[in-house]
């Protein structure tokens, strides 16, 4: 049994760190392992308690004070220093675990003298951006959560790594029998839904998508675009006021599924919003990995996504790539690729007019997401767990 300390954001939130935290936690224990988790993100959140349905089988350790930085420095040390685990696990961006490179190896004399850290990483550019290295250099077990960010790292500091993707749950991300049915009961009867799932954030590129939309949508009376986000999230963009700037009505040609970025859904409900798409798209400038695109996969749901970073190996050849048009430079100096307006509604159009080609992406998605369910990716874990711990 290894006695593992997990660190990432709380297993109540609505993030993607949470959802792919809570799943693993839950099966690592289930698997006979000793599992603590330090939920990062848990002060000034509203937390549901109730949303996520099962009771967790896991230890939940918090943050000592309010003001702590996302990382958690001081609140990690000190519950590592009291559990003094076998491993020392973050699902977390590098910049965020600086302090890991700051103090050098010495955190882990707080541990057992054998204790090993490990990181399980993004990389949503194409390099390995400034800081990321150093806090690498320190981990003990590199995992990266797409080929993407595996080759990035290797290329930029030749430091080796791990490939273990994410996951989703088949029980909840699934096709349902009754599109039409569901369709009709959100009010979009007869309607082609172009549908995102994302958190309204720049690097989402939202308001590039809606351009794409607007010109998609000029002859067809029977599209609407749902976006699943909050359109006033203070990360993004006011988008309410963006579809005036476009010409486009909310609640008529636009819809969003989120009132608050911080509530969130249970997964089920999800589910039957992606169900009721006719096309995911996702107008991203780069992607760790990309959950929205492998559970709507899983719901067979025909994809598109920008041709950078992770979705290529996820999307080629039973999905659209979206091409890029240029390139922007982000925060910490990440090179975000611009996706294509024109591009974007060509896709639109492509699928909209080819029912036997969505049929076939559809097909093909949900047999490509088989091999990304949650069982067989803990087993990978496991596997690494036997190996390196």
């Amino acid at each position: 049994m290894t006695n593992i300390f997990w660190n990432s954001d709380c297993p109540y939130l609505p993030t993607g760190y949470a959802m792919v935290s809570r799943n693993l936690c839950q099966r690592f224990a289930k698997a006979g392992h000793g599992v603590n988790f330090m939920a990062f993100q848990n002060q000034g959140m509203p937390i549901n308690f109730e949303m996520f349905g099962e009771k967790y089988n896991f230890n939940l350790f918090y943050q000592l004070h309010h003001d702590e930085w996302y990382g958690n420095k001081d609140s990690t040390m000190f519950w590592a220093s009291q559990i003094k685990p076998d491993l020392v696990a973050f699902l977390s961006d590098a910049f965020m675990l600086k302090w890991l490179a700051e103090r050098k190896p010495k955190w882990k004399e707080l541990c057992k003298p054998n204790t090993k850290s490990l990181f399980y990483f993004p990389f949503d550019s194409d390099h390995v951006y400034a800081g990321a290295k150093e806090v690498m250099e320190q981990i003990d077990i590199r995992v990266a959560m797409a080929k993407w960010g595996q080759n990035v790292l290797k290329k930029d500091t030749g430091l080796d790594s791990y490939y273990i993707p994410h996951g989703f749950d088949p029980n909840v991300f699934r096709p349902l029998k009754d599109k039409e049915g569901l369709k009709k009961s959100a009010g979009f009867e007869n309607k082609f839904i172009v549908g995102m799932v994302a958190r309204n954030q720049s690097r989402k590129m939202i308001p590039s998508l809606f351009q794409a939309f607007k010109e998609f949508k000029k002859d067809k009376e029977d599209a609407i675009l749902f976006c699943h986000c909050d359109p006033l999230d203070p990360q993004g963009w006011n988008l309410l006021d963006y579809c005036n700037m476009e010409g486009l009505v909310v609640q008529k040609d636009v819809f969003f599924g989120l009132q608050r970025y911080s509530l969130g859904l249970p997964e089920p409900r999800v589910n039957m919003i992606y169900n009721m798409f006719d096309i995911h798209m996702l107008p991203t400038t780069g992607e760790g990995f990309g959950l929205p695109i492998i559970e709507s996969m899983a719901a067979g749901i025909p994809n598109a996504a920008t041709d950078y970073t992770s979705s290529r190996e996820l999307l080629e050849g039973h999905g659209e790539l979206i091409p890029v048009t240029g390139y922007i430079i982000g925060q910490l100096n990440t090179r975000r690729a611009l996706p294509s307006v024109t591009g974007m509604t060509e896709i639109m159009n492509k699928l909209y007019y080819d029912k036997e080609l969505r049929d076939r992406y559809s097909r093909d998605s949900i047999e490509f997401a088989k091999d990304f369910t949650w069982d067989k990716i803990v087993q990978m874990w496991l596997d690494l767990f036997e190996k390196e711990v």
